[in-house]
């Protein structure tokens, strides 16, 4: 480094001014990627947590939808036939057409009060056999619709969901005459979850935390991820969170621009600053490398009459106006010196002079004593 810079004042100035540049454009370009990449990350967890409660929004209005129809369907008149057992098959018939008309995918269930499985409508093809009862899964204590988080379908194959009623008779409110419930796979909860794409997960909360529903990551290696959440409300779907995740790298991805920008900028900057401190590093040493030719002259060829040029106020000026004072004093000291040199010369030459004219005992008077 030492070799680079050399000894020259100008060029150490250029490079003291220079790192003084690097280091602190350097230090700004961090603050400013690591500002943006904040922001970006806090947007897209804003964003994702947006995401998540679209999602679980839509399950929520989707399973009130459901525990409203409920609702209605239980108090319809033809609940009275449970007590019956159904003889005619009107509800039977009635679950069938509420099961075309409401687009259900799932099964409809009717028991009577005893429990016993008096008629159903399974969207699948398929029916329970004769004798099922109420599955302990489905027990119903409260008046109002119940929901039963993913479980294994206790009358079917696969994993559900679950809607139950108690069903009171028309004819006396307090008659409990049976339940109604209605069974939705499983699949139908990932339907509206948009299919769960890799980037989301539905969990259920703790007590029993567990993730119910999760696609799997295409990543073959892990990586960290930016996670967002749904907001956690009240209703038949609070035990259950949606969680959407982003990986870090994919929101991260404008930073390279931002980073190439930045570089950009401090070489399209580095440029002028680069030229202004070489010129002012030339402008501050050219008075001292004046004053160093002026020396060297002097020192080379014993002149006192160099002067060098005074070009500013400053103390490069003040230096240079020294230098000439000092020059001017030598010669003036100089020439005093010579000018004593040739009296004292020619006063020799009269003394030589006159003892050569006979005057041999003649001595130079002594100076008078003092004291």
């Amino acid at each position: 480094m030492k070799a680079v810079i050399g000894s020259s004042i100008g060029r150490k100035i250029v490079s003291a001014l220079l790192a003084i540049y690097l280091l602190t454009y350097g230090l700004t370009a961090v603050v400013v990627y690591t500002g943006v990449r904040r922001s970006l990350l806090e947007f897209a967890e804003g964003g994702l947590a947006q995401v998540a409660d679209l999602k679980y929004q839509r399950l929520s209005n989707r399973m009130d939808e459901l525990a409203t129809d409920l609702t209605a369907w239980a108090q319809l008149e033809v609940m009275n036939d449970l007590v019956s057992g159904d003889v005619d098959r009107r509800i039977g018939t009635t679950l069938e057409a509420l099961q075309r008309l409401y687009g259900l995918t799932g099964e409809i269930y009717a028991f009577d009060a005893a429990g016993a499985l008096i008629a159903d409508a399974d969207g699948n093809g398929g029916s329970p056999p004769p004798g099922t009862h109420l599955p302990a899964a489905w027990t119903v204590t409260a008046r109002s619709a119940t929901f039963f988080d993913k479980h294994r379908n206790p009358l079917g194959a696969g994993d559900v969901i679950a809607l139950a009623i108690p069903v009171f008779g028309s004819f006396a409110p307090d008659y409990h005459v049976g339940t109604l419930v209605i069974a939705l796979p499983w699949s139908t909860v990932e339907t509206l979850l948009n299919g769960v794409e890799a980037r989301t997960m539905l969990v259920r909360l703790p007590p029993d935390s567990m993730v119910l529903s999760s696609a799997a990551d295409p990543s073959p290696e892990p990586e960290s991820r930016i996670i967002g959440r749904s907001v956690r409300r009240d209703g038949l779907l609070r035990s259950w969170q949606v969680v959407v995740s982003q990986p870090v790298s994919v929101v991260t991805r404008p930073l390279r621009q931002v980073a190439l920008e930045l570089t950009l900028l401090g070489i399209l900057l580095a440029a002028p600053i680069f030229a202004f401190v070489r010129w002012m590093g030339r402008r501050l040493t050219a008075p001292i490398m004046e004053l160093t030719r002026a020396v060297r002259v002097i020192a080379d060829t014993d002149r006192l009459d160099i002067q060098v040029p005074v070009t500013s106020r400053d103390e490069l000026g003040f230096l240079a106006r020294s230098f000439n004072h000092m020059t001017v004093g030598l010669r003036n000291a100089r020439e005093e010196r010579d000018r004593s040199m040739r009296d004292l010369e020619h006063l020799n030459l009269t003394l030589e002079g006159k003892v050569a004219n006979g005057q041999p005992n003649w001595k130079p008077r002594s100076p008078p004593s003092v004291g």
